[in-house]
């Protein structure tokens, strides 16, 4: 790691940058200047690890030594803060093929081909390659804005030893978390756009078992996928996948990728209790009803398009605004294959 000292002097210009920034904008966001612009990964990393390590309530004793410009150290550090917690509710990128990020303009047009166009065909030596038409199904994403305020009450220099600021940050990039999870499972769930017909299976009355799931894998095959990831309830694990499958041999592995809870077989399992996983009029606490459980391919199920993640508004003085600054971000998803997943829906 490198010192707050260290950083302030050898990358000062950086500093500088992000100053004029939120100067001239009120706002910050890494896309627009950063500390971290034109860094290798290892000078990044290691300002990183720094930042990581001191908490807000600690961090304001190391700036303004001798000059102002290490206070924009903060605007970097609330930005990495909100990506890092958020990802501990953003599911996103566990279960999107890709998040496209920083594409020029407003929306983004996805062409998706339909597999089934592209077909190899033998050829005699000399003779003109066969021709071939392939099919394009056009998708876009028109990524929809929403923000959360960070009612913090105080700014770094009003932070006490109960560290406040840390804990209205992390909660509200959880908050952020949650949203995004929440509006590419809408899409993943009941697929708008994209090839193929998406595949649907009704499960017991409140209940999901292990035969379900292999049906609805037995159906994404059909399709010629092949199912790797599952997005499900605790409800519905318990009640009865987990269960059902108990003894079946390989059907639970040690250890899921990072990210997941459960490895079944080919699927990746992530727990999710969005609304949208169930009845919404569901109240906490009470068993979830009409669980949702989403099985497919994820390569080729889900796009997921973010522009200006975390931009940081409201914001021209990285210490003394913290209290007021709003976090806006823009996501969209789409579905590239619609026959590359299935739902189950218990009675």
């Amino acid at each position: 790691m490198l010192s707050i000292q260290e950083i302030c002097s050898k990358y000062e210009a950086n500093l500088k940058a992000v100053r004029d920034l939120m100067d001239a904008t009120a706002s910050f966001h890494p896309d627009d200047a950063s500390v971290y612009m034109g860094l290798n990964p290892h000078e990044q990393q290691s300002i990183r690890e720094t930042l990581r390590a001191i908490p807000y309530s600690k961090l304001k004793e190391y700036l303004s030594r001798g000059t102002t410009i290490g206070d924009y150290l903060a605007a970097d550090k609330l930005h990495d803060d909100l990506v890092f917690y958020a990802g501990q509710t953003d599911i996103v990128p566990l279960i999107s093929a890709q998040v496209v990020n920083g594409w020029a303009g407003g929306d983004l047009i996805v062409n998706v081909v339909d597999d089934e166009s592209y077909k190899p065909n033998y050829f005699v030596s000399g003779a003109e390659a066969p021709s071939e038409t392939v099919n394009v199904s056009k998708c876009t994403l028109s990524p929809k804005s929403f923000s959360i305020n960070m009612p913090v009450g105080m700014d770094l220099e009003g932070d006490t030893a109960y560290a406040l600021v840390d804990y209205h940050v992390q909660k509200a990039a959880e908050a952020v978390g949650d949203f995004s999870t929440h509006m590419a499972l809408e899409v993943l769930l009941a697929p708008p756009d994209g090839v193929g017909t998406a595949n649907t299976l009704a499960g017991a009355a409140d209940e999901t078992t292990y035969a379900h799931v292999l049906n609805a894998m037995s159906l994404v095959g059909d399709d010629l996928w092949v199912p790797d990831t599952m997005v499900t309830t605790l409800e519905s694990w318990r009640h009865s996948c987990a269960a059902t499958a108990a003894g079946i041999p390989g059907t639970m592995a040690p250890a899921p990728p990072e990210g997941f809870h459960v490895q079944m077989q080919l699927l990746s399992v992530r727990f999710c209790s969005d609304p949208v996983m169930h009845d919404s009029a569901d109240a906490a606490g009470e068993v979830m009803t009409a669980c949702k459980t989403a099985v497919f391919d994820k390569k080729a199920a889900l796009l997921t398009g973010r522009k200006r993640w975390m931009k940081i508004e409201n914001y021209a003085d990285p210490v003394r605004d913290i209290g007021g600054a709003v976090v806006s971000c823009r996501q969209d998803s789409v579905t590239l294959y619609k026959d590359a997943g299935c739902v189950i829906t218990e009675a």
